[in-house]
């Protein structure tokens, strides 16, 4: 949610609710169609490392390695977006540490 939103109702009905500022809100934005024709705005494989690296400390290490790696082999993967974005978001030293092992 971008900050500055009321989340209180949403944390009381369960969701785990992170915030960002509102300049960071739409980076990363993309459209994808889904299997019954919708399209959905979702955010991008480069914007959701990002997250998952920003937010560590609240998810299951294992989780966060797992997603880093999946990326590593996919073929669609864009590095110089994933590094310009890890850089936004304050999390390049993470990802050159992954990167070099992993690559």
């Amino acid at each position: 949610m971008p900050a500055g939103y009321n989340i209180a109702q949403l944390r009381k009905e369960g969701f785990t609710v992170f915030s960002v500022a509102r300049e960071l809100h739409d980076l990363g934005v993309t459209k994808l169609t889904t299997m019954f024709g919708h399209t959905v705005i979702v955010y991008g494989l480069e914007r959701t490392i990002c997250d998952c690296l920003r937010s560590r400390n609240r998810m299951d290490v294992a989780i966060v390695t797992d997603a880093v790696k999946r990326y590593v082999l996919r073929k669609d993967k864009d590095l110089y977006t994933l590094m310009k974005m890890s850089e936004t978001f304050g999390v390049s030293k993470m990802i050159r540490s992954y990167m070099e092992l992993l690559l």
